[in-house]
């Protein structure tokens, strides 16, 4: 069961930082009664209501709607809406403010219909996130002199892009019926906004994502001809941007960075991205799709350098608990782990000539 520990790496086969996130499920038989569950699922249907995602004007039975759209000879959509709870974070201490309660609306994308109850056909379309390779060009050229970098989450991303395509409507949940509704056999509203489960949503964000940075003076970044997904920089500024869905990186320099931030927020969405800061220890350090990052500075032969450290040590702690409770589950015994040395920074530094 158990093997002899790795070799050292060599300098030449150095491993770039692994990037690890967490969101543990949570039912609601767990979090009803939890005040910042409850407080985060009530949060989560009214920036939805005053958003706008739906309209309350089109409130209609699904039997007229269906009627309407089979007459005229249009195509129409029908879905429903669920929710569900997770804790973010859950690899992070107790007490740590990147551990919160998250709930999320989203469009069942598995149970569209159309207008003559038929499985509703979609247009093929995709997007490209950046990759994690731009995340870790952001993160070296983040520690060029006079340079800084910070991460920012986009809330509620998808619903700033408007959802085109067929007339789409929703049933909601009996929660949010109001009185009217209840007098009615099946009523629906029609969707308004991207939501998250509709299997285009992805690709209007990221339209609408791509049109609000350029707006902001940033352009694709090409290499060899080809752009980059989802990687933009401004020239003026000298600042680079990575979009990974609805997670921000940016680097350059420092004095631009909280001006380059304003420029591209605005919390109603529509001139702008609706960005928050992500809570985090000091200014100094950012956590990116669960790798935490901490820059610093070292004196190497009379001259300042700047590094960044990073770890994913609370999902490697959480994955290796796991692992400990599997083998518990297999054996009746719990496995010996031993302590072991590893490649560490002064011996890597000790390769290293500037």
């Amino acid at each position: 069961m158990f093997t002899a520990h790795r070799p050292h790496n060599s300098f030449d086969s150095f491993y770039p930082p692994t990037f690890v996130a967490s969101a543990r499920p949570v039912n609601r038989n767990e979090w009803q009664g939890i005040p910042d569950a409850e407080e985060a699922y009530w949060k989560e249907w009214n920036n939805l209501e005053n958003k706008q995602v739906w309209k309350w004007d089109t409130l209609a039975e699904w039997d007229d709607v269906a009627r309407h759209h089979r007459k005229q000879g249009t195509e129409c959509h029908f879905g429903y809406l669920f929710g569900f709870m997770v804790l973010k974070g859950d690899e992070f201490d107790e007490h740590d403010p990147r551990r919160r309660y998250k709930y999320r609306i989203v469009f069942q994308g598995n149970q569209v219909k159309d207008q003559d109850w038929q499985v509703a056909l979609f247009q093929n379309m995709t997007c490209q996130p950046a990759t994690l390779d731009a995340a870790r060009a952001a993160e070296a050229y983040g520690c060029f002199p006079g340079h800084t970098i910070e991460g920012r989450d986009v809330e509620q991303a998808y619903i700033s892009a408007t959802l085109r395509g067929p007339p789409t409507y929703v049933q909601l949940p009996k929660e949010l019926w109001t009185p009217e509704m209840h007098k009615m056999k099946f009523p629906v509203v029609r969707l308004d906004k991207a939501l998250y489960g509709h299997i285009n949503s992805g690709v209007y964000w990221n339209e609408h994502c791509d049109a609000m940075c350029k707006s902001k003076g940033f352009e694709s970044v090409k290499h060899f001809g080809e752009n980059w997904s989802s990687c933009y920089f401004n020239e003026e500024t000298k600042m680079f941007l990575i979009v990974y869905v609805d997670d921000l990186l940016l680097a350059g320099p420092k004095e631009h960075m909280e001006k380059t931030w304003d420029w591209l927020t605005d919390m109603t969405g529509k001139n702008g991205l609706a960005l928050a800061k992500p809570p985090e220890k000091d200014d100094d350090t950012h956590t990116f799709l669960g790798c935490t990052t901490r820059r610093y500075t070292k004196v190497i032969d009379g001259k300042t350098v700047q590094f960044t450290s990073s770890s994913v040590e609370p999902a490697m702690r959480k994955a290796l608990a796991k692992y400990e409770v599997s083998v518990y589950d297999c054996t009746g015994k719990y496995p010996r782990l031993y302590k072991v040395n590893t490649p560490g920074e002064e011996e890597e530094l000790s390769l290293i000539h500037i």
